[in-house]
C-alpha cells in the first residue's frame, strides 16, 4: 500500500511539474496588441448660388456641418471653380469637379408620346 501511495504521489508530482513547465513559456511571452483604424471621407459637393450666379472665393469657414444635431468640424475643404480652369487644362479637371450622371427610364408599358417627352426632358436636364 505504501508503495502504491508513493507511486501515486510521485505521479501527481510529475504531472504538476510537467504542467508548470509547459505553462512557463506561455507566461513569459509578452502580450501583443493591435488595432485597426478606418478613415472615411465623406464628400459633400455643394453649389452656392446668389441671384443665379455662383459665389466664388468660398472658404471652409463659410460652411457648417451637423451630424445628429451636433456641429462637426470641417477637416478638409477644396473649392473648385470650373470657370477658372483654362481651356487647355480642361482635361485636368479636379476629381471633385467631375460628375457622372446615369439616367434610367422604365419605359415598360409607356405610350410613345411619353417616351418622346422623357427623352426631351433628359436632353434638357443634361444641357
Amino acid at each position: 500500500m505504501k508503495r502504491f501511495l508513493f507511486s501515486l504521489i510521485g505521479l501527481l508530482t510529475g504531472l504538476l511539474i510537467g504542467i508548470l513547465l509547459a505553462a512557463a513559456p506561455l507566461a513569459a511571452q509578452t502580450p501583443t496588441y493591435s488595432d485597426v483604424t478606418e478613415v472615411n471621407v465623406v464628400e459633400i459637393p455643394v453649389q452656392v448660388l446668389l441671384d443665379g450666379k455662383p459665389v466664388r472665393d468660398l472658404k471652409a469657414d463659410n460652411f457648417v456641418v451637423y451630424q445628429d444635431k451636433g456641429k462637426q468640424p470641417v477637416t478638409g475643404f477644396e473649392a473648385v471653380d470650373l470657370v477658372a480652369i483654362p481651356d487647355d487644362k480642361a482635361q485636368e479637371v479636379p476629381v471633385p469637379a467631375r460628375r457622372h450622371f446615369l439616367l434610367l427610364f422604365d419605359l415598360a408599358f409607356s405610350e410613345p408620346k411619353a417616351i418622346v417627352q422623357a427623352r426631351a426632358a433628359a436632353k434638357d436636364l443634361v444641357a
